[in-house]
């Protein structure tokens, strides 16, 4: 099979290795694609059996130059890809001396074994672009700690359920990678460093050194032992998109804490954060101040798990006037906002009450950002029980670009939009209209206080709304006070969803003519369902009472 371009071995419980060296070299030349999954026994992919006959020459290199695509999946007794042939052959001669001599310190050549990793100098993968490792217990290091890279157009790789692996890269094997734009690593619990030096105990040089210099996206996630990203200063110079679990390796990153940092980023070209600080067993104090002055530009910003703070200086006053200018610089940017458990939060926008340090102590954020973008197109929130509405009206009607709106398990919240400070409003404030020009999805869910999307009689417009989902809200009576107008592509609220792998196809949908009708028919029918359990469970109730009571009756006689 001289032109085999993809191969897939799956569920090969028995299989100790996928292919021969020879048969490698003859039928595999133009392999594009490899993958290997949920193989039980299997010790290595490449099985160097036949080296009678071989040459040095033969032996100095074992290369797949068109493979473009490997993966190797949950294979927990692979150790390696294959053998290195000098270190056999060396064996084979060893092996048929008639004198052998066994030192209990262990001959040089025989030391290879302890550091043993998946990949050796021997192979050779020059078009490789795509390297996927996952579930590979059995292996304690992908490279050896001296090699350079192998796999020099290499632009995306994925690691993950690693256990044995301390670290993931060389020094000089992730200089050698200048082609990486994507990095994940996640779930390698004993994982410390992705990046060591040579010498494990060598000391820290002063000076930065750049690293990955196309790296564009980089995950950590459920990395509970990480350390740091490096035990060398070096920079990431295109990084644009970083998600994580939040870790003391990480605070060094985003230059959030008082220690100096081992990695540093471009801060102007960040322009996607993830922080997700939900797998600890407390929430965890953000200085959104710093993080704010070091990261402006995003663009993309989600966090989980998290209390805001800012921190206390002796400066009180520009402590807190940093915070909204950096603030504003930042949400000019940002399009897409998404907050998961900020279990302090109050108000998401509007002018901070009460929001700065009190006698040198972190105190949590109210207010976390003082103005809006006016570019956000995607706004996302869920488990702040704090917040009792999400949005001010005057806010509100600045989202001329908003297209998806969801606000899911927030249980003090009583409406989305409301008059912010009911002091302030200006006159005809509430004759004039909102409009969303650009809403398409709109998503209200298990919002058990929730009275409706908006209490003022104002005009609201939905001239694009195409689908508006309203489940578990059992106090919203009415979506609006005022009239509501939407458009014609809205014909159904849907009210039930069925998911699957890759889409969300509505399974329960209601439409009595217009918005308001219908929401105010869901209530109508889910209180009347309420109100039939209650008769059901209480009849039921008194009817076995009296059935007890009869047959106690009946036996007491």
């Amino acid at each position: 099979m001289p032109n085999l371009s993809s191969l897939c071995v799956r569920d090969c419980g028995n299989l100790k290795y996928v292919s021969s060296f020879a048969t490698t070299k003859s039928c595999l030349i133009k392999l594009k694609k490899l993958d290997v999954y949920t193989c039980g026994v299997l010790e290595e992919v490449l099985a160097i059996t036949d080296l009678e006959g071989q040459d040095d020459r033969s032996l100095k290199k074992i290369s797949l130059p068109q493979l473009k695509s490997l993966m190797l999946y949950d294979l927990p007794y692979l150790k390696r890809f294959c053998k290195n042939p000098h270190e056999l052959k060396m064996l084979e001669t060893n092996s048929m001396s008639t004198e052998i001599t066994v030192d209990r310190a262990e001959p040089e050549e025989m030391k290879f074994s302890a550091n043993e990793s998946l990949f050796n100098e021997m192979l050779e993968f020059p078009g490789l672009e795509i390297l996927d490792l996952y579930g590979l217990n059995a292996v304690e290091s992908v490279w050896q700690l001296q090699t350079t890279c192998y796999m020099v157009n290499l632009t995306s790789l994925n690691v993950g359920n690693c256990n044995s692996l301390k670290y993931l890269f060389s020094l000089a094997m992730a200089e050698s990678l200048v082609k990486l734009k994507n990095l994940l690593v996640e779930n390698c619990e004993v994982m410390e460093d992705i990046v060591v030096t040579e010498k494990l105990g060598e000391e820290r040089r002063s000076g930065n050194k750049i690293l990955f210099p196309q790296l564009e996206s980089l995950m950590l996630s459920k990395l509970s032992s990480l350390r740091m990203f490096c035990n060398e200063e070096v920079i990431l110079p295109k990084l644009e998109s970083l998600s994580t679990d939040w870790s003391e390796a990480i605070a060094e990153m985003l230059g959030t804490n008082q220690s100096s940092s081992t990695l540093s980023l471009c801060h102007r070209q960040l322009k996607e954060l993830k922080l997700n600080f939900s797998h600890q067993d407390k929430p965890f104090a953000l200085s959104i101040c710093k993080l704010l002055q070091r990261c402006h530009n995003f663009e993309k910003l989600q966090l989980n798990g998290f209390l805001v703070n800012v921190i206390c200086k002796d400066r009180q006053n520009e402590v807190g006037a940093a915070a909204q200018q950096y603030d504003g610089r930042l949400i000019t940017r940002l399009r897409e906002l998404r907050l998961d458990n900020v279990p302090k939060l109050r108000h998401l926008f509007g002018e901070p009450e009460n929001d700065h340090p009190v006698g040198g102590a972190l105190q949590p954020v109210k207010t976390l950002f003082v103005s809006i973008s006016k570019n956000l197109t995607i706004l996302e929130v869920s488990f702040c029980h704090r917040l009792t509405y999400l949005l001010a009206s005057s806010t509100a009607t600045s989202l001329v670009q908003l297209k998806q709106m969801r606000v899911t398990d927030c249980n003090r919240m009583t409406e989305i939009i409301t008059y912010y400070r009911e002091g302030e409003i200006t006159e005809g404030e509430h004759d004039r209209e909102f409009v969303f020009p650009q809403l398409e999805i709109l998503v209200l869910r298990h919002l058990p206080n929730l009275g409706s999307f908006f209490s003022g009689n104002n005009v609201m417009r939905f001239p694009k709304l195409e689908k508006l989902f309203v489940s578990q809200c059992p106090e919203m009576r009415t979506f609006s006070h005022g009239i509501v107008i939407s458009s014609s592509m809205l014909n159904a609220i849907i009210t039930e969803i069925d998911y699957d792998l890759n889409d969300a196809n509505a399974v329960r949908e209601h439409w009595d003519g217009d918005v308001n009708t219908t929401v105010r028919q869901l209530w109508e029918d889910d209180s009347n369902l309420a109100l039939q359990q209650l008769l059901a469970n209480t009849d039921a109730h008194y009817s076995g009472e009296g059935t007890s009571g009869e047959g106690t009756s009946v036996t007491g006689c």
